[in-house]
């Protein structure tokens, strides 16, 4: 400066003044607080930087030292604390954590938010919390949420068929404190089950399930009013007893198919127990069970019902939980045609005939009656025979007649019976009118079930009567050789006869014959050779088959000169050599009837009203 003056006075042309700077002492510093650059006085228009250690922060960041005339003042008055920072959340379960502004920072002040990512096996609480004071006027800090992540899980206790029971902990306890706990249980993409909460155990029971069904059970915490997924899960409920399967179809006498479906497998099917039993009402000693395990891919069962029979079949599924609500279907089959009599064979005498009655079994129902009918120039079928036929009285008058010679309740033919036909007896509804050595007769038998209200039969047909011829004349010696016969019947037209002859000497055959002799011829030469033997057998043959054969066995007296001792061996083996020639003069006979059938000779049928034929061969 310059001092500059007049001549009265004289003065500095700039005068300097002092100016009071702002003094640190001024200031109400609390502790740690530091001033940057650190001095005791400043000057006026400069500003000041505010430190405090780490983990703080200066109320005020920067001041100034501002000149107010003569003096300097600070621009704050309020006293400059360090303020405490909310240090980074390290809380257990804490996975990691956020701020928009700064994303990695150790240090966060008052009014700062970060949002918190918590690890597997915990839970938030609340993901943004908040750096607050923790006191009013203080300068302690602290986040609003202490423990921002809780250890949460979830243990299944107990699964069944029907119901899932969970039981929930958290760390540190209990989850009440924390959520308003909700269960929900989903399948399908519905809401399934009904969920009961337990407050005291911290866990719930859901009921009301499908077996074998996979279900999303979705825990859920409410919390100031907002809903939070806490834990997500899929369990299968428990296997158990399949329910009862669903006949589709069910098996006939015409079609054996049993069928059926199962809807409610309630697990993995492992297989079927099909049990079949049967029994008769009307037979004590009929009783069959069966059963069978089946596959769990199969849902049909071929079986073969049979007339008259109570069935009742009982089928089940199979887990592993075990076997499963049977269904149970009962059947009784209607009553069937009873079978034919076996052995058709009938003989005839003078005025009668006869044959033997066999039983047949109850296979297809009870047994009621065999009843006997005798046609005269009857021509009609088997099966109207066996349906439209009302049982008659014999009527002599009528001719053509069909008519009831026996009527035989069942009881009365057990095994095996000799009925004899055209006896003259009464058998107090039917007479068995005696035979006409004049007519053609057929037999008929009419075997009859009966069982509540139904009523089946079945009809067999025996062929005409057949008449034996007799011999008239024996061969004695070699001058007097001469067979003779004749027929004391006869039913149709005589188209032939048939010779076979057998002759052996000392059990040796020496010859064998078979020949067809005409119509008009009934007599036949045997060579009567001595010291041999003959067997012989005539049979008359019309259009409907060879007639019953008629049996000469003779021996000649022994040859010169034969010694006693030979006749004495004949005598002794004579009987077994006869049975050995009878057998093959059988053979012989059978082997001529196969060769007539194939030569296209009409032969004796016996019809049945099954339709099929019987060809009978009497000898």
């Amino acid at each position: 400066m310059r001092c500059i003056g007049n001549s009265t006075s004289a003065t500095w042309d700039d005068p300097i003044r002092c100016t009071e700077q702002c003094q640190k002492s001024a200031l109400f510093l609390g502790t740690n607080v530091q001033l940057v650059p650190p001095q005791d006085y400043y000057l006026p228009n400069t500003g000041v930087s505010v430190r405090c250690p780490e983990g703080y922060k200066p109320s005020r960041d920067r001041i100034t030292c501002k000149a107010e005339q003569d003096k300097s003042v600070w621009d704050v008055t309020a006293p400059i604390l360090c303020v405490a920072q909310c240090a980074k959340p390290t809380a257990p379960g804490i996975e990691s954590v956020s701020n928009q502004r700064e994303p990695n920072r150790d240090y966060y002040n008052r009014g700062e938010e970060v949002t918190v990512t918590c690890a597997p096996g915990y839970q938030s609480v609340s993901q943004i919390i908040r750096c607050k004071k923790t006191e009013k006027n203080g300068t302690r800090s602290n986040w609003d949420v202490s423990l921002p992540c809780i250890a949460f899980q979830v243990n299944v206790r107990r699964v069944t068929p029907t119901s899932i029971s969970l039981q929930w902990e958290c760390q540190p306890g209990p989850c009440r404190s924390y959520w308003y706990m909700s269960v929900s249980c989903e399948a399908g993409g519905q809401i399934r089950g009904s969920s009961q909460i337990h407050t005291v155990t911290e866990g719930a029971t859901v009921r009301g399930l499908e077996p074998h069904t996979e279900y999303i059970i979705t825990i859920s915490g409410l919390r100031r009013g907002k809903w939070t997924e806490l834990e997500r899960r899929t369990i299968r409920t428990e296997e158990s007893a399949p329910g009862k399967p669903d006949f589709t179809q069910y098996p006939s006498i015409n079609n054996n198919t049993l069928k059926w479906r199962l809807s409610e497998t309630h697990g993995v099917l492992t297989g079927y127990q099909l049990n079949i039993s049967a029994h008769r009402e009307y037979d004590i000693t009929f009783s069959e069970t069966e059963s069978h395990w089946l596959g769990p891919n199969v849902t049909e069962f071929n079986m073969e019902l049979r007339n008259g029979t109570n069935y009742t079949v009982t089928l089940r599924g199979f887990t592993v939980s075990g076997p499963g609500e049977p269904a149970v279907w009962a059947h009784e089959t209607s009553i069937g045609e009873p079978p034919e009599p076996i052995n058709k064979w009938i003989g005839v005498a003078n005025q009668a005939a006869f044959f033997l009655l066999h039983s047949v079994p109850s296979q297809h129902g009870p047994i009621s009656s065999y009843e006997i009918i005798i046609a005269q120039g009857w021509n009609g079928s088997l099966r109207q025979l066996c349906t439209s036929y009302t049982s008659t009285l014999y009527n002599s008058s009528q001719v053509p007649t069909l008519y009831t010679a026996m009527l035989l309740p069942a009881e009365n033919v057990t095994g095996s019976m000799n009925v004899t036909l055209g006896d003259g007896r009464h058998d107090g509804t039917f007479y068995n009118a005696p035979l006409r050595s004049d007519q053609n007769y057929t037999l008929y038998v009419r075997v009859t079930s009966t069982w509540k209200k139904v009523t089946k039969s079945s009809c067999t047909r025996f062929g005409p009567f057949r008449r034996k011829l007799k011999f008239t004349q024996f061969p004695i010696n070699n001058n007097n050789n001469i067979l003779r016969w004749r027929l004391s019947e006869i039913h149709g037209v005589v188209i032939g006869y048939q010779l076979n002859m057998v002759a052996w000497k000392e059990h040796t055959v020496i010859e064998e014959e078979s020949q067809r002799l005409p119509p008009n011829v009934m007599e036949h030469r045997i060579p009567m050779e001595p010291g041999s033997s003959y067997m012989v057998t005539v049979r008359a043959l019309t259009a409907a088959g060879p007639g019953e054969a008629s049996l000469w066995l003779s021996g000649t007296p022994k040859a010169t000169g034969a010694s006693d001792s030979y006749v004495r061996v004949s005598l002794v083996l004579k009987p077994l050599f006869l049975t050995v020639l009878i057998l093959i003069l059988l053979c012989v006979t059978v082997k001529e009837k196969w060769e007539q059938r194939g030569a296209g000779d009409e032969n004796q049928w016996i019809e049945t009203e099954r339709g099929g034929s019987e060809e009978m061969a009497p000898l």
